[in-house]
């Protein structure tokens, strides 16, 4: 099946067109993005995005009234590699963003 915008390369499909390029340049500026935070030390004020992300997420996807534990048990798993992560800053901004967002999704419980 040939589709427009992508092209037969060795039995796998691959992108051609302008999203073959905008991919990897979106790859590319998230990564110096990220970079860049961690560099000047600026991640502090991402954990109040991601808490209040949680919230949305409760809003926005929950049926029904969840488990209080559950948020809070995927904190305290999301948290528990923390002290470990002290040479690895990218790891220990994402770890951080997602306990966040976890308590974020309690806090809305």
């Amino acid at each position: 099946m040939r589709r427009i915008g992508a092209r037969q390369a060795d039995g796998a499909v691959a992108l051609v067109g302008p999203r073959a390029v905008l991919v990897p340049a979106l790859g590319t500026w998230f990564t110096e993005g990220l970079a860049q935070e961690v560099e000047q030390r600026r991640l502090f004020p991402w954990l109040a995005v991601a808490f209040g992300a949680g919230i949305l997420i409760f809003f926005a996807g929950v049926d029904g009234t969840p488990w209080l534990a559950a948020p809070l048990i995927g904190a305290a798993l999301a948290a528990a590699p923390v002290p470990f992560l002290g040479a690895r800053p990218a790891a220990l901004a994402g770890t951080l963003a997602l306990t966040a967002g976890f308590l974020g999704f309690a806090a809305a419980t």
